[in-house]
């Protein structure tokens, strides 16, 4: 099982203020993603910390385990430079969860943190309400798009979109990308 421990996060030889919460389904989860993801951040020396309805393991689609360090429902936004949705089956679980969904509102209402959602996980994000008139990139997928677009948002399957504080990918393929950019915001303040 990998232990997802928190460390320093340091941006440009600085530590930076706040770590980046990456948030994972307990089940059915995407590790490529989250591997890629958290590969890039440690690159750039940003840390990290994991969120799941529980924090006994969290079980990949591809059966990998990791341990979260904290409970979906016990994070507090101002405590984070980004939100990260892990994307994979199991993310489904939050499109109507009342904690997941209002966690992306606390991060959105903080206007400042980027939020990023991948793979699946775009659609907690339309689900939420939050992107209403932006384009956001989702996994190639028809159901995908139509659920995107009942709740207002324009479709993409390009590999990365960003749209003020949103950036969002289409899968696996584009989580180093995806990565990189949520990284640049957070240690730069840019895009």
């Amino acid at each position: 099982m990998i232990s997802a421990v928190p460390g320093l996060a340091f941006a440009n030889g600085k530590p930076a203020d706040k770590p980046i919460l990456l948030v994972v389904a307990s089940r059915d989860f995407d590790f490529p993603e989250y591997r890629q993801i958290t590969d890039v951040l440690a690159a750039q020396r940003c840390a990290a910390v994991i969120a799941s309805t529980e924090t006994t393991q969290a079980v990949a689609t591809n059966d990998s385990l990791i341990k979260p360090n904290v409970l979906l429902g016990e994070v507090n936004a101002a405590d984070y430079s980004a939100l990260i949705l892990i994307g994979g089956v199991g993310s489904i679980l939050f499109w109507d969860d009342s904690t997941a969904l209002g966690l992306a509102h606390d991060f959105a209402n903080a206007k400042g943190p980027a939020i990023g959602a991948i793979g699946l996980a775009p659609l907690v994000l339309a689900k939420a309400g939050l992107l209403k008139g932006r384009s956001a990139a989702v996994y190639n997928d028809p159901k995908a798009a139509k659920i995107m677009a009942d709740n207002g948002a324009r479709s993409s399957f390009r590999d990365v979109v960003v749209d003020g504080q949103f950036i969002t990918a289409n899968g696996a393929d584009a989580a180093s990308k995806f990565a990189r950019a949520i990284a640049k915001r957070v240690t730069t303040g840019n895009w």
